[in-house]
């Protein structure tokens, strides 16, 4: 009898032991997801603010008039992609066509899909400005988000929400008739 005491607080160490490595997967596991999301979104907000630079130059280079398409960036950078999503094909980004310097700094010059970090709730912006930030909540659709830039004109929500009505349904190339340009004369790229 004397041996089944020492048996069973082997079991009850080993139990003890399991249970530990549980719980310390259990904490230490989402910490790494959460670590390797976090430095997605990182690295995806510096290639939005990449971009917003590029776009910047662009801009300078043509009378103040922001590229139509993303040929440019993916000629000068290649970052139009989410780095999360390297097998998805397509631009991640969406540039939003027409604008110029004189555009209200607030009014957004990229998005990235609102599918790319759902789970985390957040949503890539670089505005003209050239402020780069995640619009924290999540959007089921791009509509949704005309509230959350309230810096801009009435004129630039317009047409801003013509553009986000096509993306909803899918269509990243609609190109609306731009009331911000008065001038015609950039380079094509």
């Amino acid at each position: 009898m004397a041996g089944t005491g020492k048996k069973s607080r082997k079991k009850i160490w080993i139990i003890v032991i399991i249970t530990l490595i549980i719980l310390l997967a259990g904490i230490f596991l989402p910490l790494s997801f959460n670590r390797c999301v976090l430095n997605n979104w990182k690295r995806c907000h510096a290639n939005l603010k990449v971009n917003g630079v590029l776009c910047m130059l662009y801009a300078e280079e043509n009378n103040g008039v922001f590229p139509d398409n993303a040929d440019y960036i993916k000629q000068n950078s290649g970052y139009m992609q989410c780095l999360r999503e390297p097998e998805e094909s397509g631009d991640s980004y969406l540039l939003i066509p027409g604008l110029t310097t004189k555009n209200s700094p607030e009014m957004p010059l990229m998005i990235e899909k609102i599918t790319n970090h759902r789970e985390q709730k957040i949503l890539p912006v670089v505005f003209i400005g050239g402020n780069a930030m995640g619009l924290k909540k999540e959007f089921r659709r791009y509509s949704e988000l005309l509230p959350e830039f309230s810096g801009i004109t009435p004129e630039e929500k317009e047409y801003l929400r013509q553009i986000f009505l096509e993306w909803d349904k899918g269509n990243f190339s609609f190109r609306p008739e731009s009331p911000f340009r008065k001038d015609s004369s950039r380079k094509n790229y």
